[in-house]
């Protein structure tokens, strides 16, 4: 006996299944129907099933790159200390268009700024003292302190924005090098702007001064 492919009827072997399918396929066997999956059908659902994952795990990647987390700018403004990038540390404070209201003259200002607090750094702590930053704890800032921070930013940069959360992070700053180290405790306030993300606020010039 044998079965129809699509309606899995029994119908003797040869013959075509009265339900229509059967007439450009042909019937198959119990035996075919119970027959394992060749080599090769094996490695093609083995790749499918990869490529499946593999798509899973950017998708989640691209999610994790978009929205970030409050930590980020701080990783990041540890990162401009480290190279005494004052572009990239305006990015963890400002958008792209209160960047473009401080011009030119405001980002050199603060390399000027970033490149002396690493060389006076390596004068104390040797040539290759290094910065870093590990959050301690975090406080969340009420609704009337992000109002007043989103009228700090409009007012200082002309731009409107919309901060929707934001935390006071107690930090341990420390910078260490092979002459010694030095570690204080500061505070970093990270706000999360409508369609820019998580930055630092701007009295965090007040961590480094």
């Amino acid at each position: 006996m044998a079965f129809c492919k699509f309606c899995g009827k029994e119908i003797p072997e040869g013959s075509a299944c009265d339900c229509g399918g059967a007439q450009t396929t042909p019937a198959v066997t119990a035996e075919e129907i119970n027959q394992p999956a060749t080599n090769n059908q094996t490695k093609g659902m083995i790749v499918i099933a990869g490529g499946a994952l593999l798509l899973i795990i950017i998708l989640v990647m691209l999610i994790s790159s978009l929205s970030g987390g409050y930590k980020t700018p701080v990783k990041d403004f540890e990162k401009a200390l480290n190279k005494g990038d004052g572009e990239k540390f305006m990015e963890t404070m400002l958008t792209d268009d209160m960047i473009d209201e401080v011009g030119k003259e405001g980002l050199e200002l603060m390399d000027n700024l970033l490149g002396y607090i690493t060389e006076s750094a390596k004068e104390q702590y040797g040539d290759n003292a290094k910065f870093s930053i590990k959050i301690k704890d975090k406080e969340k800032i009420d609704k009337d302190d992000l109002k007043e921070l989103e009228t700090l930013y409009s007012s200082a940069y002309d731009s409107d924005i919309e901060i929707s959360k934001g935390y006071e992070l107690e930090v341990e700053l420390t910078v260490k090098g092979k002459e010694g180290k030095n570690s204080d405790e500061t505070e970093l306030d990270v706000i999360k702007i409508k369609g820019e993300g998580w930055k630092l606020s701007p009295d965090s010039m007040d961590a480094i001064s």
